[in-house]
């Protein structure tokens, strides 16, 4: 079967993001990296392609929200 372009388009956008997830989580501390495995399995273990497209609306909105708190964290201490 031959890939659509949605799923290369797709698999592009996941290969990125684990990039930016797998340099991060080189500052995790043991407790941080023990919730991502849990999170993981989690989501490995959720079946109904619904419940993972919510799942992953919301962990976009939290990376966001956390990427923008950081951003004026730091404009704070300039």
């Amino acid at each position: 079967m031959f890939a659509t372009k949605k799923q290369i388009a797709a698999d592009n956008v996941g290969a990125s993001f684990t990039d930016v997830v797998m340099s991060s989580t080189q500052t995790l501390s043991m407790g941080q990296q023990f919730e991502v495995e849990r999170f993981s399995r989690a989501i490995d273990a959720t079946a109904d392609p619904e419940q993972l497209k919510a799942l992953a609306k919301q962990l976009l909105q939290a990376w966001h929200t956390q990427k923008a708190a950081t951003e004026w964290v730091k404009s704070q201490l300039l």
